[in-house]
């Protein structure tokens, strides 16, 4: 089985308006999902959220530079199988950020089982 280990996740943003923003990196998998009219919720586990590790930096600002980073995670990703990857972005009003750049590292790992 081959499966990737998720190590690095890093953004930087631009902001067009003064407003709430959080972004997540979620372990994507077929089960935990909870569907709904307006929507769906990933019921799946945060790999990292900038609203946990930068509580006081949450809001978007105008022409304001943001950025988060994490580096140390460890979460494997099963690719070739049902797994992967979603980012989360959550703002509090349209056009909130003028630019987002985002940086996703992993490394490949090769189990024997």
């Amino acid at each position: 089985m081959s499966e990737k280990s998720v190590t690095e996740y890093e953004n930087a943003s631009l902001g067009a308006a003064n407003s709430p923003l959080d972004i997540a990196l979620m372990h994507h998998k077929s089960t935990g999902w909870t569907y709904a009219a307006s929507g769906f919720l990933p019921g799946n586990s945060d790999i990292c959220r900038k609203t946990v590790d930068q509580a006081l930096a949450g809001n978007a600002g105008n022409d304001k530079d943001g950025a988060y980073k994490r580096i140390g995670l460890n979460t494997f990703v099963d690719g070739d199988g049902p797994e992967g990857v979603i980012i989360q972005i959550i703002t509090g009003a349209n056009n909130t950020l003028q630019t987002l750049d985002l940086l996703l590292d992993a490394v490949s790992e090769k189990l024997s089982i």
